[in-house]
């Protein structure tokens, strides 16, 4: 693992003068700027901020020796070693102190446009509902940003992938320990839950139809991303899922439980061509639908056992 301060200043250089960018699945994020700082440095060259002050990106600060002190507006935060605050984009705050012997690494990064429909949606929208987060003492966060700087400073084959992996494991890691602090207060768990009730009860009522996100967005009176939040909280799951979710099980329903023909379970699905009913169908399962009927009948049959005959040992009634 690196330790040397030349490796550290190497990483500085390598890392801050390339563009650090995953615009693909699954977490969309650029690292905007990356540092190891000494507090000694610091004071020297007056670059340092014990003022009020904000920034437009996602900042994260870990010391990885001694203690800083942030003030907040309704307060203060103290971090130590392997502990990391972040402050979302325009959070007031300053560093009021610092100890002698501080050395930190601090990343500033954000979220890039399509997040929302990333497979790791929810992560974004736990840092969005956190303004300052002070994490966990774990050795894993101090780890996983050391790695980043020995990969900023060998520079080997791939180590942008690899800087950006470790940048998403960092972030998904952090998030999992903001998601438990977010506890609905009971009333509004039954608002939650009675507005997933209407969501669903929507989708099931008009699955027949081409159903959007759209459609379900302007029946609830939400935006698309209000509504998809709000499918995710509850349902872990992003609102296109829950409407495939839903309409894939009326499909296993109607293929096993009736016995209409495939052009009138694709009807009343929402297909106008068994085609396509075929081409979404295949998407979920390995088969066409056909062959999963004809799969689950054959099961079916083998699973009735026919009624065993009495033996009455050969004798014939008196």
């Amino acid at each position: 693992m690196i330790e040397k301060r030349s490796d550290f200043l190497k990483g500085n250089q390598r890392l801050n003068s390339t563009i650090l960018r995953s615009e693909a699945q699954p977490l969309p994020i650029e690292i905007l700027s990356i540092r190891y700082v000494e507090q000694a440095t610091e004071r020297t060259n007056q670059t340092y901020t014990p003022y009020m002050h904000q920034h437009t990106y996602y900042e994260l600060h870990l010391p990885l020796v001694g203690t800083q002190v942030y003030w907040l507006r309704d307060g203060e935060v103290s971090v130590q070693p392997n502990e990391a605050v972040i402050f979302a984009p325009n959070a007031l705050h300053a560093i009021p102190f610092s100890s002698d012997d501080l050395c930190k690494l601090s990343i500033g990064y954000v979220f890039l446009d399509g997040v929302e429909n990333s497979s790791l949606a929810w992560v974004a929208r736990a840092f969005e509902r956190q303004s300052c987060f002070k994490t966990k003492s774990n050795a894993c966060y101090t780890n996983l940003l050391l790695q980043i700087f020995q990969e900023g400073s060998q520079g080997l084959p791939g180590w942008i992938e690899m800087v950006m992996n470790l940048m998403i494991q960092l972030v998904v890691s952090i998030a999992r320990e903001i998601v438990p602090c977010e506890r609905p207060e009971p009333a509004e768990q039954d608002s939650l839950r009675k507005r997933m009730q209407s969501i669903e009860r929507f989708i099931k009522d008009n699955i027949s139809a081409p159903i959007t996100n759209q459609m379900v967005a302007q029946h609830m009176f939400l935006s698309i991303r209000q509504l998809d939040r709000a499918v995710m909280a509850e349902r872990g799951v992003t609102l296109k899922r829950l409407i495939d979710d839903t309409r894939m099980s009326e499909a296993r329903r109607l293929l096993t439980e009736t016995d209409m023909e495939l052009k009138e379970i694709s009807v009343a699905l929402g297909f106008s061509e068994i085609s396509s009913f075929n081409r979404y169908f295949r998407r979920f399962e390995p088969v066409s639908p056909g062959v999963y009927r004809k799969q689950f009948r054959k099961k079916r049959a083998q699973e009735i056992v026919p009624a065993a005959i009495p033996d009455d040992g050969g004798r014939k009634g008196d």
